[in-house]
């Protein structure tokens, strides 16, 4: 893209009024006098002035939020294990990414602080290391029903539908409910044994329509294409209540 300044002259010592500016390239031009490119240039002045208060603005509340919060819950929550200095928001993640392995770090910051409990903050989740076994049993037995409850969070809210699933689940009635359906009627080795021959069945039909495919085409087929076929194939001919016609 060439630009070009082209400026005139109404006499020998004063410029002209208008400033124009020729773009050449991807076959358009664009010609704009002085006082067009004035009253843009202050608009986009006043533009980037907007962005940096409101930049300013966003960080000043932001700062604010985290110094009352932080204030409001220092007295009405317990104090947490001893632990390296978060920084705000991201915790100490920039400190367990330079320091490599983690363990070895963690092992390094519980030897300097003389303590076999460490607290970690990772954004907003506290994360526990324990080098005692006596503290180690209390976590995984005796308050099992604590810690091995997942942190409520948005993304897991929205990609379960409200926790209806098991993995994301929190800890509760639910989630005991969902663990013994899928103890007892999904993945128990009866049900594995009774659905043997619909698996068994369910193989012959795909080799059969590979080797079908194999007949048609003269070189190897694409598995991932063919795959989607036959379960296109098979949703095609799916009757409720009778099964794949």
């Amino acid at each position: 893209m060439l630009l070009c300044i082209v400026i005139c002259l109404n006499d020998k010592f004063f410029l002209s009024r208008v400033f124009s500016f020729l773009i050449v390239g991807h076959q358009w031009r664009y010609v704009i006098n002085l006082e067009t490119f004035q009253k843009y240039g202050f608009l986009v002045k006043n533009m980037f002035s907007f962005l940096t208060m409101s930049l300013f603005i966003l960080l000043s509340l932001m700062s604010v939020y985290y110094l009352f919060s932080k204030f409001l819950t220092l007295e009405s929550r317990p104090p947490l294990p001893p632990g390296p200095t978060p920084f705000p928001y991201i915790g100490s993640i920039i400190s367990m990414l330079r320091n490599k392995p983690t363990f070895r770090w963690i092992h390094r910051m519980m030897d300097e602080m003389n303590t076999k409990i460490l607290c970690v903050r990772l954004g907003n989740v506290h994360a526990i290391a324990v080098s005692d076994p006596d503290i180690a049993l209390e976590f995984l037995k005796d308050k099992d029903w604590i810690f091995s409850s997942r942190p409520d969070s948005m993304s897991g809210y929205l990609t379960s539908g409200g926790y209806l699933d098991t993995v994301l689940a929190p800890m509760g009635d639910h989630w005991k409910k969902m663990r013994s359906i899928l103890s007892m009627d999904i993945l128990s080795g009866a049900r594995h044994k009774w659905l043997l021959t619909k698996r068994n069945e369910e193989d012959e039909n795909i080799l059969r329509f590979f080797i079908g495919c194999t007949y048609l085409h003269t070189k190897m087929p694409n598995c991932s294409v063919v795959y989607t076929a036959y379960i296109k194939d098979q949703k095609d001919n799916f009757t409720p209540g009778l099964g794949c016609v």
